[in-house]
Order: C-alpha cells, then sequence, then structure tokens
C-alpha cells in the first residue's frame, strides 16, 4: 500500500501510519467522481464497511445525468452502480447512508439528484436504494421548479419516534416559507412522507444539514441545519415539532460560517451528540479557514480548528470521523480542498480528546481538490478502528477532471488478533508490534486498562490509555498470561507478544473490555511513540 501523506512537524503522532487502501479514478473528463462521498456498514457480506461516492457530472446519453456508485471497502471492487435518467439532473450530487429502512438487517442509501425533472422543470429529487440489492426503495419528488431540492441529504435520526431513522432533504431555494429563503424538510423513513419543514422568516436554511441525535432531551432525534448566505448562521430545531432550540452565528461577512456541518459524536460527555461547522471562507485578519466544534446540548465552542495555509478552504467539508485513535473519544475530519502549493487539497484530522492534529492527508497531482468531500466509514481493514472516505472530484489519472475517490486507513503501531476471547473456552491473542524503522533496536512496552474514554500522557507522549487498576499492574507487577510485556525491537521495528488464557481464567471479566497500546522507548521511563488503542473483549 503506498504511502498518501506527509506527516509534518506540527502533526503529534497518532498512533500509526496514515495508508492508502485504494483509490477509484473517474474514467471520463469532468465527471467528477466523488463531488460527495460517504461511509456504509457492510453491505456485500465480507465483514468490512463499505463506501458510497457521487458521480454528479457524469455523461451517459446526453450530460450530466449523473451516477452514485458503492464500492467494497476491503477491495475497492465495484458492489452498485447507479446511473440517472434524466438530462442535467446530476444525480448524486450527493449521497449519504442510512440505517436499514427495509427490514432486511443492512443499512441503505440515499443519492440526491438536485436538478432532476419531476414534473415540470428541475425540481430535484431523492432516491432511495437498498444497501443489499442495489433496488430502488422510493423516490420523493420535490414539488417547487428550481428549489435545489436536494441540495444535501443525510440521515435524520427517529424524528418521530417510529423506530425507523428519517431522511433529511435540503432546499436552499425552496419558496415553502418566504419565496426564495429555503427550507429543510424531513420525510418519514417508513411511510416517505413529509414530516417536519425548517426554516422561517429570517432565515436562509437548506444549505448543508444533519441529524444530531437527542440534544434537548424529549427522546426524538433534532436537527442540525446551516444557513446559505456568506456570514452564515447554524440553527438547531427540534425533532418534535420544528421549533428553534437555539442557533449560531458568527457575525463574520464572506466567512462562509457554515458552508459545511457534522455530526461529530458525544465529545464532551454529556450524552449528546456534539457538531461541527466548516467556516472555508477567508477571514481578513487570518486568511486561513476554519472548522469550530460545539456542543450540541449547550451550543456552547469545544474546539476551534484552523487550517496552515492562506486561502486553504479549511472547512469545505467536515465530519465526524468515529474513534479513529483507539483513545475512546470521537474524532473530526476536516477538507481542505485548496491547500497546498498546487492546490492538491488534504484532510486533516483532529483528536476528539484535546484537538491535537492526528493527521494531514495530502493529495499529490496539481488540482485534484482533496477533501472537497470527507466522511468515515466504519472499517474496511479489521482493525476494529474507523478509516477514512475522501473525494478529490478534479484529479485526473483516469481521465481531465474525471475525480478519484481515496479510502485511507491507519495503520497501527498494535494489532490484535483475535479481538475478543472466550472466558469459558480460553484462547491465545496474538499481539503484533510494528513501529516504524526508526525505533529498530528501542525498546518496547505492552500496556492496558479498563476502557474508559481518556488519555494518559507520560513524558510528552500521549497514550490512549487511562489511569486504573490495570494500568497499574501492568506497569509494575504484569500478570503471567502474557508470554511478555517488555523488550527490544528488532531492526525493522517489529515485535511479538501473547496473552493466553486456561478455559476458565477469565470468568470473572466476562463482559469485560480492555484496551491496549504499545509505547517504544529510548530507556524504561523515556517513551517515544505510542500506538492506538487496541480493544479486547472477554466473552462469556
Amino acid at each position: 500500500m503506498a504511502v498518501l501523506i506527509l506527516l509534518f512537524g506540527v502533526c503529534q503522532d497518532p498512533g500509526g501510519i496514515w495508508m492508502q487502501k485504494w483509490r477509484i479514478d473517474g474514467s471520463n473528463q469532468a465527471d467528477g467522481l466523488d463531488g460527495s462521498v460517504a461511509g456504509i456498514a457492510d453491505v456485500d457480506g465480507d465483514g468490512h464497511s463499505d463506501a458510497i461516492t457521487g458521480v454528479e457530472g457524469l455523461d451517459l446519453l446526453f450530460s450530466s445525468e449523473g451516477g452514485a456508485r458503492l464500492y467494497s471497502g476491503a477491495t475497492g471492487g465495484l458492489v452498485h452502480e447507479w446511473n440517472g435518467t434524466v438530462v442535467q439532473g446530476h444525480f448524486g450530487n450527493d449521497v449519504a447512508s442510512i440505517p436499514d429502512l427495509d427490514g432486511d438487517g443492512f443499512e441503505d442509501v440515499l443519492i440526491a439528484a438536485i436538478n432532476e425533472t419531476t414534473f415540470v422543470d428541475r425540481e430535484g429529487a431523492v432516491h432511495v436504494m437498498s444497501g443489499q440489492t442495489g433496488a430502488q426503495l422510493h423516490w420523493i419528488p420535490g414539488t417547487e421548479v428550481a428549489a435545489e431540492f436536494g441540495r444535501f441529504v443525510a440521515c435524520a435520526g427517529d424524528v418521530d419516534g417510529d423506530g425507523t431513522a428519517d431522511i433529511l432533504i435540503g432546499a436552499p431555494g425552496s419558496d415553502f416559507f418566504i419565496p426564495g429563503f429555503g427550507a429543510t424538510f424531513v420525510y418519514s423513513g417508513r411511510t416517505m412522507q413529509r414530516i417536519l419543514a425548517v426554516g422561517g422568516l429570517g432565515t436562509t436554511v437548506g444549505r448543508d444539514g444533519v441529524g444530531l441525535d437527542d440534544v434537548n432531551g424529549d427522546g426524538l432525534s433534532d436537527l442540525l441545519v446551516s444557513e446559505s448566505t456568506n456570514q452564515g448562521t447554524v440553527r438547531v430545531y427540534s425533532g418534535a415539532d420544528g421549533s428553534e432550540i437555539y442557533s449560531i452565528n458568527r457575525g463574520i461577512f464572506d466567512a462562509a460560517f457554515g458552508y459545511s456541518v457534522g455530526n461529530v459524536g458525544d465529545i464532551d460527555r454529556d450524552g449528546a451528540s456534539d457538531f461541527i461547522v466548516g467556516e472555508p471562507g477567508i477571514a481578513s485578519y487570518t486568511r486561513k479557514g476554519r472548522a469550530l466544534v460545539y456542543s450540541g446540548r449547550s451550543g456552547a465552542e469545544l474546539f476551534r480548528l484552523w487550517g496552515d495555509q492562506e486561502e486553504d478552504k479549511f472547512g469545505f467539508s467536515v465530519a465526524g470521523a468515529g474513534d479513529a485513535d483507539g483513545d475512546g473519544y470521537p474524532d473530526m475530519l476536516v477538507g481542505a480542498e485548496d491547500t497546498g502549493p498546487a492546490g492538491q487539497g488534504a484532510v486533516f484530522v483532529h483528536s476528539g480528546f484535546d484537538g491535537r492534529l492526528l493527521g494531514r492527508i495530502v493529495a499529490t497531482l496539481t488540482s485534484e481538490r482533496l477533501g472537497w468531500s470527507v466522511a468515515s466509514t466504519p472499517d474496511v481493514d479489521g482493525d476494529g478502528l474507523p478509516d477514512i472516505v475522501a473525494g478529490a472530484p478534479f484529479a485526473s489519472y483516469g481521465a481531465p477532471t474525471s475525480g478519484s475517490v481515496y479510502v485511507v486507513i491507519l495503520q497501527s503501531y498494535l494489532e490484535a488478533e483475535p479481538r475478543s476471547v472466550s472466558a469459558a473456552a480460553g484462547g491465545t491473542v496474538a499481539f503484533t508490534l510494528d513501529f516504524p524503522d526508526s525505533e529498530g533496536g528501542k525498546l518496547w512496552r505492552l500496556l492496558a486498562s479498563n476502557d474508559r474514554p481518556g488519555r494518559t500522557t507520560a513524558v510528552g507522549v500521549s497514550v490512549p490509555l487511562t489511569i486504573s487498576p490495570v494500568l497499574d499492574q501492568m506497569l509494575h507487577d504484569p500478570p503471567p498470561v502474557f508470554s511478555a510485556t517488555t523488550g527490544v525491537l528488532d531492526a525493522n521495528g517489529d515485535a511479538t507478544a501473547t496473552m493466553t488464557l486456561a478455559p476458565g481464567q477469565a470468568a470473572g471479566l466476562v463482559g469485560t473490555t480492555l484496551r491496549f497500546a504499545a509505547i517504544s522507548l529510548d530507556a524504561p521511563k523515556d517513551p517515544r511513540l505510542s500506538s492506538t488503542g487496541v480493544r479486547i473483549t472477554v466473552l462469556p
């Protein structure tokens, strides 16, 4: 596998090496492959999550009918192919996954076609596809001419409390409330009927949006929607009745606050989803884009993230990364589609624990615009950590500006197999340490703690473990179930160890998950690098 990124000095070690798992290239000029991307749980039965991409510029019989593709996360092989049928319909301008709607046990797919003519002219539509079979399950047509119905499509969560996820659709040109001020609609995932519309006087909603789960404590999912003005506002609405819970307006002209939004999970540990907002416009006093992370419960700012060069459009896309480094905290993805000396574009990974930079994934070709779109996918390589899907719609590997999609993994310095063990039957877990060659000849140590969210800093090195009796024992008196917990890395920075449990030996730990990490050291108390966190669960 090829290394895709450069790790600059400002990037703290993420616990492994970012690697390109695979890349798919468009085949026709101006296809725009991967102007939109999404992750989806395993739909092809291989045990690995998959990836969805849009190809809105695809010319079929005529012009820009568009398309969408679902690829195997494990291999990059094509699983499903969908094509638009309406000239200039731009089928695939946005894509999303949604929990199972048709009862087959697999997640399903949402595909927007922003200019699809449904009755008169360019009303737009959203197509609901089976993730397992690829068949169309439903079709949701827009009803207003040129309303941009389908500017974005997302899972709204369960807004109506019927146990089925619902669908969030943006229409920034809608006249539903006030002519030209836009609206965002929620459709039932069970009946496909419209159940809610948000917007109104003084708002211009519909640029981007996402479901937030329940932030106001009423038991129903709530909604985050951004305005389409240059200054920008984001609003959090009640999923129960569409009332505004609160709004955030930073008041900076032309900063494009709210150009992108994403649900990042519960970072501040208050039981509610938090969110990230992109601000890719050029702020006059920094000339760099930004992304801001807010508490879903209160709207308080949690982190402020910055791009690393002028006019980089950092924040052009944002998304939750899942727990990318295994410390129990959800992390964040930010696209900067114009960064680099020649507009290559990049994706940044930031820690949800403390906001630090975990990775900077940089494209190689001029004007690829990597980071135009970005998403996480649950786990394409079977290491228990989420991975990254990123779009570069102007990449020219296949044909000029045909676009490419990348799937990127974090190859941890520590791997374990299997990641569960039966207390009744016993078993052996094999640990493989694979540090960079620079660590050859250094000391290594295997550590563990209870699986509680958090990190511990040891002599400047952040380790994805928490202070606990388990960690104390591993430091001072490791149990004899391990073949070794310390040693010297070979010339390649590698080592191995095992944990062997006899039948019944772990009976008191059934249901417990332990988190392991490996560190390299110059001396017994002088750590250098730490792996990601690796979880092992004790089953009955």
